[in-house]
């Protein structure tokens, strides 16, 4: 953790050594990356996080930003719908299979 004993944003030297969750929003939905470590100011309420409290906030952000497959399958759905590729409703796809 770092030895942090002044703000560098305030000046103060009312920064603290922290460990506690911190919620984040990716994609518009609220998660919780427990027991970040990090220092925090009284004064400001600035934040300071180490390579190790930055390391986890990242890796809970990646893994909470990759779409599930269901999500993958209906956005490629959605997208093929009224599409080019939507044969239901291009019929010049279907030419000679029996489509009028």
């Amino acid at each position: 953790m770092l030895n942090i004993r002044i703000c560098p944003t305030c000046g103060s030297k009312r920064i603290r050594p922290v460990r506690r969750g911190v919620t984040r929003i990716v994609g518009g939905k609220k998660y919780l990356v427990p027991a970040v470590e990090f220092h925090e100011c009284s004064g400001c309420g600035e934040k300071l996080y180490g390579c190790e409290g930055m390391r986890k906030l990242e890796s809970y952000r990646l893994s909470r930003a990759r779409p599930t497959v269901g999500e993958r399958v209906g956005h490629l759905v959605g997208k093929l719908k009224g599409g080019p590729h939507d044969l239901s409703t291009n019929k010049k796809h279907l030419k000679g299979f029996g489509a009028s």
